[in-house]
């Protein structure tokens, strides 16, 4: 794998983007939406979001938004829970009944 001075540019320019539309927050559209959480979801790396979320001029929108958007619990966290527990039950029922 290659990386080119274009797509590392390429890379800027779009963290520069979101940080444009993070400067805003919440005072933006449902598309300006979308490419937030598609950005923080999918495109991002750990450093682009360490770059953002240390940018004094964006902090406010980006605590809001992470807040708002990315640190919510969801069904399907709750769902891997409920299973993750399920799982563990199960194991202790067996165990317990094997030494038995």
């Amino acid at each position: 794998m290659t990386n080119s001075s274009k797509d590392a540019a390429d890379g800027v320019d779009r963290r520069l983007q979101i940080e444009a539309i993070l400067a805003n927050y919440p005072a933006i559209s449902k598309d300006e939406l979308q490419q937030l959480l598609v950005w923080f979801n999918k495109e991002a790396s750990s450093l682009d979001v360490g770059m953002v979320a240390s940018n004094e001029a964006v902090r406010a929108g980006y605590n809001q938004f992470r807040s708002d958007h990315l640190d919510r619990i969801g069904m399907k966290d709750v769902g891997y829970a409920i299973l993750l527990f399920g799982v563990v039950l199960g194991v202790a029922a067996l165990l317990g009944y094997l030494a038995a």
